[in-house]
């Protein structure tokens, strides 16, 4: 098995925790806590804080597809077998826990449990679809020289932030950016940072990555001091471009390799599927976090819900580690029968 670099599973580590702390400070609090403004009647100093943790933290998700792009996505069965029993595990494990603390059951919706790929995730189902379209995507980028993958992708990123951003067209599929298609950007933006990008950024005196990375931080804050024109979406260039800076920054670490960074980052996409699809754990987020938010000084609240979300990310790794111990036999002898 090749080895890991551990530098960049630590920033698959990080990345997991800014997409925890994201919706935690953003998405739950808005559609679940009905506070709709980031000042939440506590004044400018909130707001301003709010408005920088969601500037450091919207990028996650871009951080996670830069590292498929950089690596390279090849698709194979045990590929495809390990995501769909990490899905089964945590939608049908979850679902039993609920009935087990009280929920009602029903076939159906066990079923739906069972029926992993088709159950509604934005994130799990792009992915799954950039899997089956990497090896096109792969293969344009190996027969494109440096110029022509610059351009196309320039043109990608232009057409996408034109159409979606600032038009919000409905006839590209976009979404706001939660769609395959946004997810292929980003992902061409990692095979050009793999080629072409590091190189370029080395030649770059070493403290102008770190100096453009803030600075793209402080842009994304003044954007979410302006109405939602779109701006702030994944496949928009400010994300993009913030997203790629602070990953090069990992990159450019000394490589080593430490075992337990390495343990934690191949369930790492656990922790996502744990705190969104799994109603027990969900509720419970959402529940804490509204309560913390609302009963609490903002700085203890932070503090609170940092701890929480660790508690979270463990228990989500630590399941994944069973779900693989389970599934082991089924992993041997699939990669025994099918060698693709």
């Amino acid at each position: 098995m090749k080895e890991r670099d551990s530098n960049i599973e630590l920033f698959r580590i990080v990345a997991t925790m800014m997409i925890l702390i994201l919706h935690c400070n953003g998405w739950l609090l808005h559609d679940y806590g009905g506070i709709d403004t980031w000042e939440a009647n506590r004044g400018f100093l909130v707001g301003l804080a709010r408005r920088t943790i969601q500037s450091l933290c919207v990028i996650g998700v871009d951080c996670f597809v830069l590292i498929s792009g950089y690596y390279s996505i090849k698709p194979k069965l045990k590929s495809l077998i390990n995501l769909f029993t990490l899905l089964f595990f945590f939608y049908v494990g979850g679902y039993l826990l609920s009935y087990a603390l009280g929920g009602e059951f029903t076939w159906k919706h066990f079923a739906k449990s069972c029926l992993a790929f088709s159950r509604p995730n934005w994130f799990i189902q792009s992915y799954l679809f950039l899997m089956l379209l990497a090896p096109m995507i792969n293969a344009f980028v190996e027969k494109s020289s440096e110029k022509q993958m610059t351009l196309y992708t320039l043109l990608y990123m232009g057409c996408t932030f034109y159409f979606d951003c600032l038009r919000d067209s409905e006839y590209f599929y976009f979404n706001g950016g939660y769609s395959v298609t946004s997810l292929m950007l980003i992902y061409l933006v990692g095979r050009y940072l793999k080629l072409y990008g590091v190189d370029k950024l080395n030649r770059l005196p070493s403290y102008l990555p770190l100096l453009f990375y803030v600075l793209s931080v402080i842009v994304l804050i003044l954007l979410y001091y302006l109405p939602d024109w779109g701006l702030i979406r994944y496949h928009s260039p400010f994300v993009i471009v913030s997203s790629v800076l602070l990953f090069y920054l990992f990159i450019r670490l000394p490589k080593f390799n430490n075992k337990v960074i390495n343990w934690i980052g191949v369930s790492a996409l656990s922790v996502f599927i744990c705190h969104t699809c799994t109603d027990t754990m969900f509720e419970f987020l959402c529940t804490t976090n509204i309560k913390l938010f609302t009963n609490q000084t903002f700085g203890l609240y932070c503090f609170e819900m940092l701890g929480v979300n660790l508690c979270i990310f463990a228990v989500s790794i630590l399941l994944d580690k069973l779900r693989l111990l389970l599934f082991k036999p089924l992993f041997y002898w699939t990669s025994k029968l099918y060698k693709i």
